[in-house]
């Protein structure tokens, strides 16, 4: 007597679409679960910036550097408008076209301002934002 294997069973299209949804839906309770958790870590990573700020205020150096690696302050400047009439009508009669993109050009300003003392064109606010940046040591 031979034996004989039974046949695979059989694939329908029903059995393929029930598989693909269930890997689906646990795809997203995985995305979900690791959005919780990485939102749980930046809001820590956050706090510790924060500390590590203040620190590098307290000392009053711009940068601390240990075995760990490197914490250093990144300044990011960025140009608002608050009276667009007033400073179109600036730019226009200074010929200044190259502080004007859909918003404020804020490396035109910022040169605009160390040409001119720290002077601001009409208009024009400015807000630095101060980030700290941490490097891991290299091997």
């Amino acid at each position: 007597m031979t034996e004989t294997a039974s046949p695979p069973p059989a694939i329908t299209p029903e059995k393929v679409m029930t598989t693909y949804i269930a890997l689906r839906d646990k795809r997203a309770a995985l995305k979900k679960r690791f959005e919780e958790l990485d939102e749980q870590l930046k809001a820590d990573m956050a706090k510790m910036d924060s500390w590590l700020l203040k620190k590098l205020n307290d000392v009053g150096t711009d940068s601390i550097k240990n075995a760990a690696g490197t914490a250093y302050i990144s300044e990011t400047v960025r140009a608002g408008c608050a009276d667009w009439t007033l400073f179109w009508k600036w730019c226009a009669d200074n010929e200044r076209v190259d502080m004007l993109e859909k918003r404020v050009a804020s490396k035109a300003i910022q040169d605009y301002m160390e040409e001119h003392n720290n002077e601001l064109p009409p208009g024009i606010t400015i807000t630095v934002y101060r980030d700290v940046i941490v490097r891991r040591a290299s091997t």
